[in-house]
């Protein structure tokens, strides 16, 4: 079953830009990069968290720059038609929790008093956040962890969507964000 645009364009001939399709494979690489540090050394206790705590608080804003050019270039540019409302609900979502949890991360950051300023994959220094007392820091980290499995439940929404495009419905929407270019004459 091929779906169709509402001027009865094949929906292969309208790929994502490019920058965006680079900002989403960089986002991904990052992503499978924190959660397996996140679920890996990161879930340990003491020491081997706090050595990743850097690697880690880096990732998360790298992703909240890349998540803000992402959002800044679609400001600017159009989505290729169709877009779905579910699609749409999706990223406003995986937008919205990636914020949440990034900030949740970094407002709940409460270095220990022997530990120096986190930097920036090891060169700039990352600013420490403000305390909010009324939240805790505990509650901040509570909801970090509650946002990180709200983010997986949705990330894996968005691949599951992308293979029912690629393997069932098979309407060139998956390529759109990946081999779209290689098809162009």
């Amino acid at each position: 079953m091929r779906s169709t645009s509402s001027n009865n364009e094949d929906p292969r001939a309208a790929a994502w830009a490019w920058p965006l399709r680079l900002l989403h494979w960089l986002t991904v690489g990052l992503l499978v990069w924190e959660i397996v540090i996140t679920l890996g050394p990161m879930n340990e206790r003491g020491a081997v968290a706090m050595r990743w705590m850097p690697t880690h608080m880096s990732l998360g804003l790298a992703l909240f720059a890349l998540c803000l050019c992402r959002m800044a270039f679609r400001l600017v540019t159009q989505a290729p038609q169709p877009q779905r409302p579910a699609a749409v609900a999706v990223h406003l979502a995986l937008y919205a929790i990636l914020i949440a949890l990034i900030a949740t991360g970094w407002l709940g950051h409460q270095p220990m008093p022997f530990m120096s300023t986190p930097k920036l994959f090891g060169y700039w220094p990352i600013p420490f956040a403000p305390k909010i007392p009324w939240l805790g820091t505990a509650r901040l980290l509570a909801l970090h962890s509650a946002l990180f499995w709200a983010f997986c439940g949705a990330t894996l929404v968005h691949i599951g969507a992308a293979l029912v495009h690629l393997l069932l419905l098979r309407d060139g929407v998956f390529e759109r964000m990946t081999t779209q270019w290689l098809n162009r004459n």
